[in-house]
């Protein structure tokens, strides 16, 4: 019964995705792996500064987030 259950089981999505980005890597190209540890990319100094002054704001956001930082977003 287990058995059956286990057999039906898909793939892990995650781990599909690891193994194309290793497909890709050895054929040279550059990946960036924003799900896993520190991001390749500098943090600029005005986010820095933002997230100084903000970080007594410790409330659940809205599910499709902060309506300002979307259009902010969007324009840029």
């Amino acid at each position: 019964m287990i058995k059956d259950i286990v057999k039906r089981l898909k793939p892990s999505a995650t781990l599909q995705i690891n193994e194309e980005t290793k497909r890709l890597e050895i054929q040279g190209k550059k990946i960036y792996k924003f799900g896993f540890g520190q991001s390749p990319f500098p943090v600029p100094e005005i986010v820095r500064n933002e997230l100084k002054n903000n970080a007594h704001q410790n409330k659940y956001l809205p599910m499709q987030g902060l309506i300002e930082l979307r259009e902010a977003v969007a324009v840029y």
